[in-house]
């Protein structure tokens, strides 16, 4: 007897951020050796091929599951960064943030949540980047339409129009009692809960932030985010079980399955390394260079100038096209084609491989006039015909 096949439906899907504790749970190996095989062309233990990481070669078994190649789906591992790195995709989260809270008792001092906040400039970007000129004429019809509308719906509107009037000018009264502490004192605006003065923050996109002309490290911008209680990060927007602000400032960086980022043999027998896999080499080299001259007590202009590069070795990991900084580029002079490269345009997995797949009865042509046609025809070349209908 054939059991039943078990179905289920997708209520929903929740997407979060990856605490660092997250990150080192899931992770299968921590990964310390900027290297991938040894001299017998073995991967190394704890380098970027790790076997718990999954395996590509074959006869190799993963030490995770212990599936071979085609059976294991690949494990991640992570890298504990010496110092916290702003994550590149959140840095206009991050500024709104900032600039939503006191530094000083780490309260509120916006009620908007912080996806309106960032959705706000995002437009006024858009705006001014296009700078399309406003449709002033309205059609002839639609006030045609208005004219002829009946006094009873005129009269409904005006009512309407009325209470929502009102209403704006409870909230205003309400929005303005609230902020009344908030005075202009020499130009800067002060806290309502604490009386001090609120700093005035700066983005430069992509990672840097500065705090009254004063440039914030990602190890304050850090503390910063994990004083705000949850009541306040459930009113900026976030869920504080899933998504806490902190949390975008990695202190752990999760390191993609080997089957991600397979290396390939030339013809003359040499390895060849996927693009990931030389863009964590630079992460791995650079964060133990940081380590050692931070325990050598080196000056600290030397240790925020190798914390600056692990922040451009992290950025270009995740988008090697982000505006402001060089791409990094291969020995050849080629750009590296990172995370984002492979996911977004019309090369990458949800255009080219997802939405492009190849599938059977279809085609596609370049139309071109006949003048054998009648104006109502359509003529379809013969293969096609036979290949997508069925002769009657």
């Amino acid at each position: 007897m054939m059991t039943p096949e078990m179905r289920k439906v997708i209520d929903r899907i929740k997407f979060s951020l990856f605490s660092p504790e997250l990150v080192r749970k899931m992770s299968a190996a921590k990964i310390t050796v900027p290297d991938t095989y040894d001299d017998d062309g073995y991967p190394i233990d704890g380098g970027l091929v790790d076997t718990r990481l999954g395996v590509v070669d074959p006869g190799l078994r993963c030490k995770t599951c212990g599936g071979r190649a085609k059976e294991c789906p690949g494990h991640f591992g992570h890298i504990d960064l010496v110092r916290p790195i702003v994550h590149v995709e959140f840095g206009k989260h991050i500024y709104a943030i900032l600039k939503a809270t006191c530094p000083h008792c780490k309260k509120l001092v916006a009620n908007k949540p912080i996806i309106a906040i960032v959705e706000k400039e995002e437009a006024e970007e858009d705006i001014k980047a296009d700078a399309a000129p406003h449709l002033a004429d309205v059609k002839e019809g639609a006030v045609g339409d208005v004219e002829h509308a009946s006094a009873e719906v005129e009269a409904e509107k005006k009512q309407k129009a009325e209470k929502e009037k009102a209403e704006k000018a409870e909230k205003a009264a309400a929005a303005k009692a609230e902020k009344k502490p908030k005075e202009k004192k020499g130009g800067k605006k002060k806290c309502p809960h604490c009386q001090m003065e609120l700093p005035e923050y700066k983005y430069l996109k992509p990672t840097a932030f500065y705090r009254d002309k004063e440039e914030l490290l990602p190890s304050e911008i850090r503390d910063l985010l994990s004083g705000i209680s949850d009541d306040d990060v459930r009113r900026l927007g976030f869920d504080p079980v899933y998504a806490r602000p902190e949390w975008m400032v990695l202190g752990a960086l999760p390191v993609p399955p080997v089957n991600v980022r397979p290396s390939i043999t030339l013809e003359t027998g040499e390895r060849s390394e996927d693009d990931l896999t030389h863009k964590l080499v630079d992460i791995i080299r650079i964060n133990q260079k940081l380590e050692a001259n931070i325990n050598a007590g080196a000056p600290q202009l030397i240790i925020e100038d190798l914390w600056e590069l692990l922040q451009y070795h992290c950025t270009t990991f995740f988008d090697n096209e982000t505006a402001n900084i060089p791409p990094a580029r291969h020995r050849s002079g080629r750009p590296l084609k990172t995370l984002a490269q492979r996911l977004k345009g019309k090369e990458g997995r949800f255009r080219y491989n997802l939405s492009g797949k190849r599938v059977n009865f279809s085609a596609r042509t370049v139309i071109s006039p006949d003048p054998m046609l009648s104006i109502a025809q359509v003529g379809i070349p013969k293969e096609i015909a036979e290949e997508l209908t069925i002769p009657i």
